[in-house]
């Protein structure tokens, strides 16, 4: 991702961000000492914050490069689109190109539409299951009034 790779350009470090990002790096790692799971992240705003798990939400950087609820849909919507695109261009070529199904193997449309059904459910739960966690990261954020986690 491009947002990930540029660490704020236009951010000037002053003095007080300087000492600012030491608070809360040594805070951060006192967090850890205690045994609670934190993440140490830049936020929205280019400051350094640490984050709870929960205030976290979604991962970024992984398998969905997602950084926020839309990003979400949008992610989920994509590949939807991509296995629903996949299983019509599959029947179109079926139908054009005029092809004849050997008489008892009717078993096989049911089992490709079984599996396209089952990658478009896998796809949406997953999808759903982080839309989720990332709205709860959300309302948590909004209740200690830091912002969205962009690394």
């Amino acid at each position: 991702m491009v947002f990930g790779t540029i660490k704020y350009w236009f951010r000037k470090d002053t003095l007080g961000q300087i000492l600012r990002d030491d608070a809360v790096t040594t805070a951060h790692a006192a967090a850890i000492a205690r045994g609670e799971s934190r993440i140490l992240a830049s936020g929205k705003d280019g400051n350094l914050f640490s984050y709870k798990l929960e205030e976290y939400g979604a991962e970024r950087n992984s398998r969905m490069p997602i950084t926020s609820v839309v990003g979400h849909i949008a992610w989920t919507g994509m590949w939807a689109i991509i296995t629903a695109g996949l299983l019509g261009t599959s029947v179109v070529l079926l139908v054009s190109s005029g092809a004849r199904m050997p008489v008892g193997s009717e078993w096989i449309g049911v089992l490709v539409m079984t599996v396209l059904v089952l990658l478009f459910g896998l796809f949406f739960v997953d999808g759903l299951r982080d839309l989720l966690k990332e709205i709860k990261a959300a309302k948590l954020r909004r209740l200690r009034g830091i912002p969205r986690p962009i690394d």
